[in-house]
């Protein structure tokens, strides 16, 4: 079944509000679903047009990345959930791609530097092989939607 337009932008607005919704409920340490949260606002508003909104909220959300330091690989030890290892792991490499193209996109420079990232790239794993306690990887030949995800961010 195929979506038409105004349905799209219907559902998408959806979960924009779903975002803004929950943004507004936490209080404390940033956490991951804040983070992912801000994400897709940004995705939202670029498919809208309205991009020096999503600079605005994407630069804030940078902020959150560097100070959960999600930049960096050194924060997990052998006793994490591996999901939400992997998950924090998508979410850094997201939005270092978006930089990427929101930066050239406004002729800013990038937010995140090269310099200041040791992250591992995502493991080609299909979300439903994640497991708390380990992961499932999949081999060369075998078709996965982060293999397309893993090539854009190289």
């Amino acid at each position: 079944m195929m979506l038409h337009p105004p349905l799209l932008i219907k559902c998408s607005f959806h979960y924009f509000q779903v975002a803004e919704a929950q943004l507004k409920k936490e209080t404390g340490d940033i956490q991951l679903p804040t983070i992912q949260a801000r994400l897709l606002q940004c995705i939202y508003l670029s498919s809208r047009s309205r991009i020096h909104q999503c600079w605005s909220i994407f630069t804030e959300t940078v902020g959150l990345i560097f100070s959960k330091g999600l930049q960096r690989q050194d924060r997990c030890s052998a006793n994490d959930d591996m999901i939400e290892v992997e998950c924090q792991k998508r979410a850094f490499w997201f939005a270092y791609t978006m930089d990427k193209h929101l930066s050239i996109q406004l002729g800013r420079p990038s937010l995140i530097k090269d310099e200041d990232t040791d992250q591992d790239l995502p493991r080609i794993v299909e979300d439903d092989d994640l497991s708390s306690t380990g992961l499932m990887t999949v081999g060369d030949g075998v078709q996965c939607s982060m293999k397309a995800t893993v090539f854009s961010i190289k």
